[in-house]
């Protein structure tokens, strides 16, 4: 992912696909949206879905849910 850091245009933010978490070498885990957000320091929102990938594959219906934190729309 470092291939992308100062070549992202201003204003850009992720989407990351990516299900599970980080070990963090001091102990604990850490988000993979998290990881992401501070190596391109970007907002990163997360697609999420409860389908399996043979259920994809397959051509089956599949639902899926971005989870954003939108700072702006609170004001």
């Amino acid at each position: 992912m470092n291939f992308a850091v100062g070549k992202l245009k201003p204003g850009a933010q992720a989407i990351s696909l990516i299900k599970g978490f980080s070990i963090v070498p001091s102990g604990g885990i850490q988000l993979i949206s998290e990881v992401i957000h501070d190596i391109l320091g970007i907002p990163v929102s997360v697609l999420m879905g409860a389908n399996l990938a043979n259920e994809v594959a397959e051509g089956a219906f599949c639902e899926s849910t971005i989870g954003c934190n939108d700072q702006e729309g609170k004001n």
